[in-house]
């Protein structure tokens, strides 16, 4: 095994479209980077590092809240949403991910600030995307940003929450998006060969 990955904390977020098989890809990731460096834990959060949120040891079999509403917020609204968010990651990164990081964990994420961004109907936006994309740049961005991307219908097939056409454009604000330290990973595969493909080609390591 060739490791280029630093023997320190790090911060690791995995992004995709629901469907694309994030918690099931993470779960074969994270044995493979917990090998690849000697990291004193694990810490994993899903979107936001919150009190009651954030479990060390491993990734818990919980159900995630979705945010996805019916009828967006005016934009007083939006704004007020978003400051208040903007707040609660910040003191979540203080809190939670950079003391994990100072004691040399792993720190991994289902999600991050960057769906505020990908997908603002998630979280019943209605802001002009110049103003989502200055709250996701004001915000602490991890090393590795992991983008699962798969052929959209295949999405929709496994999990119908998201329309082909909503599928297709937020895979087109991830290549679009400007997210500092990201890496695309074709997941049409399977999980084995998705997470393969993530810890060679995202994370700068290669088994033998």
């Amino acid at each position: 095994m060739e490791l280029m990955l630093k023997p320190k904390g790090r911060f690791v977020v995995v992004e995709g479209a629901d469907g694309v098989g994030k918690s099931t890809v993470l779960k074969l990731l994270l044995p493979r980077l917990m090998e690849a460096v000697s990291y004193s834990g694990v810490r994993f959060f899903h979107w936001k590092p919150v009190k009651g949120g954030v479990h060390d040891g491993g990734i818990p079999e919980t159900v995630p809240h979705d945010p996805r509403g019916t009828a967006p917020r005016n934009p007083a609204a939006s704004l007020l949403y978003l400051g208040y968010h903007w707040l609660t990651f910040w003191t979540g990164y203080f809190r939670y991910i950079r003391p994990a990081l100072r004691r040399g964990m792993l720190v991994v994420a289902d999600r991050y600030t960057y769906d505020i961004l990908l997908d603002p109907r998630r979280f019943r936006l209605n802001l002009p995307d110049w103003v989502l994309r200055v709250f996701v740049k004001t915000l602490p961005h991890p090393d590795a940003v992991l983008a699962l991307v798969a052929d959209p219908a295949t999405v929709r097939k496994r999990k119908p929450e998201l329309s082909v056409e909503e599928i297709k454009a937020y895979q087109k604000r991830l290549e679009r998006g400007k997210i500092p330290n990201l890496v695309l990973v074709q997941a049409d595969g399977t999980p084995d060969q998705v997470a393969k493909l993530a810890f060679g080609v995202g994370l700068g390591c290669r088994e033998e």
